[in-house]
């Protein structure tokens, strides 16, 4: 489970039905969120990633449906979008109860990671230092 599908499903909660796509938005810096947008089924549309913002980064979704644009990022695009048509920008306080909802699935169906010996995923690639030979 993602800290963004969490924020979809928390906001599913806060705002039930409707045919609708959320996007979580995540602050990084300067003009780059971490995002996603998943349907009413909480399936990703857009796989989590990072994304600098651009106008026009999100059309495509907001051409098929209203989208709902939260998180503590959707400020930035909310001002590089202009006259928003077809979205939303509701207020949003991430919370740990949003995961509840999302749990029972690998619970049922008995997909366990070892999460202490699981690859960690990120969205950004890690650099290792070099040893330098130089004495």
């Amino acid at each position: 489970m993602s800290t963004l599908q969490m924020m979809a499903a928390g906001m599913q909660a806060q705002r039930p039905g409707g045919d609708v796509l959320y996007a979580p938005m995540i602050d990084a810096r300067r003009m780059e969120v971490f995002t996603a947008v998943y349907d009413q089924a909480l399936g990703a549309l857009l796989p989590p990633q990072a994304m600098i913002l651009e106008p026009g980064a999100f059309e495509l979704f907001i051409a098929q449906k209203t989208v709902i644009f939260f998180g503590d990022g959707a400020p930035k695009w909310r001002e590089l979008l202009g006259e928003p048509t077809n979205t939303l920008f509701p207020s949003y306080q991430i919370s740990a109860e949003h995961m509840i909802g999302l749990r029972p699935k690998p619970l049922r169906i008995r997909t366990f990671k070892m999460w202490h010996i699981s690859p960690r995923t990120t969205l950004k690639p890690s650099t290792t230092p070099v040893k330098s030979n130089i004495r």
